[in-house]
């Protein structure tokens, strides 16, 4: 669809820039059709999972989210009203911190496997995926923190 051919398109924009370019690609960002609210809540995750996964460049990343703050598009559950970047982002943000507590019962129910384990092979097994867990849900917990914190400084 259209829409996905314009998310590969913010994706692979995202891929090439870097703080010293990020103005040559916002312009081609602001060029894209972003006209409708599933484009605009997919640019909005893609520009999140970047943050999150390259916290490195979470200034550079918000300092984009600046410049489409304004972005208005139709509101797809009410064609009366429109909805803003800056709110889906906001939005966005309080999933996330939604799921990081969510995150937080998933280890819990990883520790009560693991005590209930029977075999020692077993415990290996569930002591690796809580380690790995528990690494992804910090790593993703302060990328979320550190982009946020971004997106106040700008």
């Amino acid at each position: 669809s259209a829409t996905d051919v314009l998310l590969n398109t913010v994706r692979g924009i995202l891929n090439k820039m870097t703080p010293a370019s990020h103005e040559r690609f916002l312009a081609k960002i602001l060029a894209l059709e972003i006209n409708n609210e599933e484009r605009l809540s997919g640019v909005i995750k893609l520009f999140f999972e970047k943050a999150l996964d390259e916290p490195m460049y979470a200034a550079t990343y918000a300092k984009m989210c600046q410049a489409l703050a304004t972005k208005q598009v139709v509101c797809s559950t009410d064609p009366t009203e429109s909805v803003s970047f800056r709110k889906l982002l906001l939005s966005r943000c309080q999933k996330v911190f939604q799921k990081d507590s969510d995150s937080l019962v998933d280890v819990d129910k990883k520790r009560n496997d693991l005590q209930k384990a029977e075999t020692n092979e077993k415990r290996k097994i569930l002591e690796t995926e809580l380690i790995a867990l528990v690494d992804k849900n910090r790593r993703t917990a302060l990328g979320n923190i550190k982009f946020i914190g971004e997106l106040y400084k700008v």
